[in-house]
């Protein structure tokens, strides 16, 4: 089951530490440090203490292209499901598949983020699985988009919205903006395809 709250166990230095890591792991902690304007010895205590003591890194991933000789297809999941039962049985019967990049649960929801590398054959395969078991009311609903691996990025919520020592990241706001931006888009493409 879901915990009702999760501490925050990182203070702005550690979130903004995390972010650089996050953009390059390689970077030393010495650099890490001056990059954020503090001593060696403050940003290594930070490291050791913070980051690894309290398990704020739990690894680093490294990506693999698979189907380097054929099309592949890297998707973005959001799946929903009726009950935590049937999330939670579904997530588990991702966590040895070759295929999945990474998988996290969606606060406060009985819903699925999951990220995908599959050739473009297997992923129709897997999105006909997913609609049998939306026919067969094992899934609510799914969603998925297909990203671009010219300009793929990751990044969890910017430091910026770290204040205080709690986020402040308001969702409905980003999501509506986010919301106006692609219609924005659309409707500028196809003013282009009238011109």
């Amino acid at each position: 089951m879901e915990a009702e709250s999760y501490p925050v166990l990182a203070d702005e230095v550690d979130v903004k530490m995390l972010m650089k890591l996050e953009k390059d792991a390689t970077t030393s902690v010495s650099e890490i440090g001056k990059l954020l304007g503090m001593s060696r010895q403050l940003a290594t205590f930070h490291y050791k203490k913070h980051l690894i003591e309290r398990k704020l890194i739990e690894g680093y991933e490294i990506f693999v292209m698979r189907y380097a000789d054929s099309e592949a297809t890297m998707v973005l999941f959001l799946i929903s499901f009726p009950d935590y039962e049937r999330f939670a049985r579904f997530a588990r019967s991702l966590l040895d598949k070759f295929f999945v990049i990474t998988m996290g649960k969606v606060l406060g929801k009985n819903a699925l983020i999951l990220e995908v590398f599959l050739s473009t054959t297997e992923f129709r395969k897997f999105v006909g699985a997913l609609s049998g078991l939306a026919r067969m009311k094992l899934v609510r609903s799914y969603e998925y988009a297909v990203q671009d691996f010219a300009v793929k990025r990751r990044q969890t919520i910017s430091g910026e919205y770290f204040k205080d020592g709690s986020w402040i990241y308001d969702h409905e706001n980003h999501l509506e903006t986010l919301k106006q931006r692609v219609s924005n888009s659309i409707c500028q493409a196809n003013d282009g395809l009238h011109d």
